[in-house]
């Protein structure tokens, strides 16, 4: 199991910030990562808060909890993901990825630049995440959350030698005139062989 970093290190996961029974997630919405930041600082005490090495952890787990969303075919927001994943938020263990849905990511990474081919909804959210200004930083979230997620320097480094594997990739992309969005299908393709 994958310690993702959300539950009950800072206070009790049956209390969890995530249902938001205050409303405060709408204050964050289009802004998860100031949703994240604001609901891990609920759920630490004010000597916790005080002190920089706890502070420093606020954004523990983001990252990979972002990329499962967005696997997801990021359906609704970001809050609405987190609030669903029941009374005990996300826990301090994460499940794995489904398969379907890497494949449905895979397919849409795989569809970048054919226009004529039909996708679903789901792939039509994905493709719109593998372009633009954010491409890079979301590829990378759902490349890492399908391997495992995880904090510490072996999450840290896998991220790293994925962020330099999409670097390369786009620059030879971009060299080839080819269409931008498709390093999910290209991974994908060396993961499987």
């Amino acid at each position: 199991m994958v310690q993702w970093g959300l539950g009950g290190e800072f206070g009790t996961p049956e209390a969890s910030w995530l249902t938001d029974p205050t409303g405060a997630q709408a204050t964050f919405a289009g802004d998860p990562r100031s949703l994240w930041q604001a609901g891990r600082a609920q759920q630490m005490s004010a000597a916790q808060l005080a002190n920089p090495a706890w502070r420093s952890q606020i954004m523990t787990g983001y990252q990979p909890m972002l990329g499962a969303y967005q696997l997801g075919g990021a359906q609704g927001t970001f809050a609405d993901y987190l609030g669903g994943l029941g009374a005990g938020g996300a826990g301090q263990y994460a499940t794995a990825i489904p398969d379907a849905n890497w494949q449905t990511a895979v397919t849409a990474s795989q569809l970048m630049g054919s226009p004529d081919t039909p996708v679903t909804m789901a792939q039509q959210n994905i493709q719109n995440l593998l372009q633009g200004e954010n491409a890079r930083r979301n590829a990378l979230a759902m490349a890492g959350a399908y391997m495992g997620g995880g904090i510490g320097y072996g999450a840290q480094a896998r991220q790293a030698a994925l962020g330099n594997m999409y670097d390369i990739y786009a620059a030879r992309q971009a060299g080839e005139g080819a269409v931008p969005g498709t390093f999910l299908n290209w991974l994908n393709t060396r993961l499987s062989g």
